[in-house]
Formats: C-alpha cells, sequence, structure tokens
C-alpha cells in the first residue's frame, strides 16, 4: 500500500526527490531535488556552477557557502537532508560532510538548526498565531510533529505550545 500523502519517506534506496522507484508509475518528486540527466564528467565550467565540486580557483570554503546557500533554499522540503544536498550536487555523501568539516556543525545539525529557529519566528508571530503548531512543524519540513517537538524541547528547554503562551500575549 503506498503511503499517506505527505508521509513519503526519503531514503537512499529512493531517488534523490523522494519518488519511489516503481515501473510504469509517475514519479512524484520533493522540490525539485533531482539532479540534472547530464553525467558527462567533462563538463564546461559553466555547466559547473551549480555543482559543489570545487573548480581550481574555488576554496573549500567558497564551496561550502555554496552548500549552505542550497540548504537554506530548500529548508521548507522535508526531504532535504545530507543525502539529498549530495545528490543535487552529485557528491557523495562523505564528500559532502569533508567539504563541511570546518563548520561548527554537520550538515544534518545545520539544517535542523535553521528549520527550529524559522519555526519559532512563526510560533511568536502575532499574524500566525491561530495556525496550529503541527502545521507550522509542517510547514518548515518536519514530519512528524511529535518529532519536532522533541527536536524544539532539546533546542529551547520547553515545549512549543509553552513557547507560543510566553511570546503571544493573551
Amino acid at each position: 500500500m503506498p503511503p499517506a500523502p505527505g508521509r513519503e519517506r526519503c531514503s537512499p534506496r529512493t531517488s534523490p526527490g523522494c519518488a519511489p522507484r516503481s515501473s510504469g508509475a509517475s514519479r512524484r518528486s520533493c522540490a525539485g531535488w533531482a539532479p540534472s540527466r547530464s553525467r558527462s564528467p567533462l563538463r564546461s565550467s559553466a555547466a559547473r556552477t551549480d555543482s559543489l565540486v570545487p573548480t581550481a580557483y574555488e576554496t573549500r570554503h567558497q564551496v561550502s557557502s555554496r552548500g549552505s546557500a542550497r540548504i537554506e533554499a530548500n529548508l521548507t522540503d522535508p526531504c532535504l537532508g545530507p543525502v539529498a544536498v549530495a545528490a543535487h550536487h552529485r557528491i557523495s555523501v562523505r564528500l559532502l560532510h569533508l567539504l563541511f568539516r570546518d563548520e561548527p556543525e554537520t550538515v544534518g545539525a545545520t539544517i535542523r538548526r535553521l528549520r527550529l529557529e524559522r519555526s519559532r519566528a512563526d510560533l511568536a508571530d502575532p499574524g500566525l498565531g491561530r495556525r496550529r503548531i503541527g502545521e507550522i512543524a509542517k510547514r518548515w519540513g518536519f514530519r512528524h510533529q511529535a518529532d519536532y517537538n522533541r527536536a524544539f524541547r532539546r533546542a529551547y528547554v520547553m515545549p512549543p505550545s509553552d513557547f507560543r503562551r510566553q511570546a503571544l500575549p493573551g
């Protein structure tokens, strides 16, 4: 039985775009994470601009900052993770982690922190006061509210509901 909408799993066994591999079925993808079709090793430098593979004139910092910008631009995608980022840039997960080794946190921790920061801002926003906590969590890429609650409590030492009560007057 196929998973319920919004409950698709992202794993190395599925395509980088979260679509289950099946014969003849239409492929659904998450927020355009499928890599381009050209797999030629001899790409021009113009074609390499979106890749994390460094050119001769780039430093490790420039390459990891381009990866960080890509992460920030796709935080709402629930399939966003080290495997998806590496697949998008057509590099191995190991190389992705090597490129980020001088950063203060891992790729997965960066994604989690940024999602929590954005969701915390939404919880404190009076304009979003009527939106349920689960909707805010799903908006920022958390698949399950229980996972979101645990991550929020670990990061901010209180559950999201208590934070919202303190942040919003009345």
